[in-house]
Order: structure tokens, then C-alpha cells, then sequence
């Protein structure tokens, strides 16, 4: 996971890197869902969606992701990190819609993934 954005108007986005991961927590969303987050997401102009394989457990899921188009690396607000970091849903989650997802994962992503 990385930031990017200039001041402190840098958000999260995804960038392939060797031995790290990033959390994640799977939702199973509706189309109107997904309307709703492509607009709050700024797709397409600011994010794409891509399709990555989790695995979970011992399944693997296929799941869609917002990563950023450009941008190079800068610092969030403190208001954002905060978020990110400490409200995340990845870091207390306990059980997900439908999936039943017991626990929060932590995912390797290289480039092959995206």
C-alpha cells in the first residue's frame, strides 16, 4: 500500500511490491454498491478497477480493487491515515456479509496479481 497525491491530499492505492501486503476485507457487493463506489472512488478518472485472486482460508476469491492511475508518493492528512489505519475495517473485522469471513487477511500482491 502506498500513498500517492501532493500535500496532504495523498491517498491509499495499491503498488505491487516484493514481500510486502497490504490488509484487505471482502465484501460481497451489489451493482448499486458498486455504482456507489465508483463514485465516491472517482472511477475512472482517478482509480481503476482491476481483478485480484485472495486467497482466504483455504479458498481463493476472486475480488475487484480500486487502484490509482498516477501519482507519485505523498502524505495523507492525518485525518485519512488515521482512517486508513486505525478505523480500517481490515483491522477489526470479525465476520463479512454472506462470505462469513471470520478475520482480517493480510495479502501479498505482485505484479503477476494485477
Amino acid at each position: 500500500m502506498a500513498f500517492w497525491g501532493v500535500n496532504s491530499h495523498a491517498y491509499a492505492t495499491i503498488v505491487p511490491a516484493k514481500g510486502e501486503s497490504v490488509p484487505v476485507a471482502l465484501w460481497s457487493i451489489s451493482a448499486k454498491d458498486e455504482q456507489a463506489l465508483d463514485h465516491y472512488e472517482g472511477w475512472p478518472r482517478m482509480y481503476r478497477k482491476e481483478t485480484v485472486i485472495i486467497p482466504w482460508g483455504k479458498r481463493n476469491y476472486s475480488a475487484m480493487v480500486y487502484i490509482m492511475n498516477r501519482g507519485r508518493i505523498g502524505f495523507p492528512s492525518k485525518w485519512y491515515f488515521e482512517t486508513v489505519f486505525e478505523r480500517h475495517p481490515a483491522s477489526r473485522l470479525r465476520c463479512s456479509g454472506s462470505l462469513g469471513l471470520h478475520a482480517p487477511q493480510r495479502i501479498h500482491l505482485d505484479k503477476a496479481s494485477l
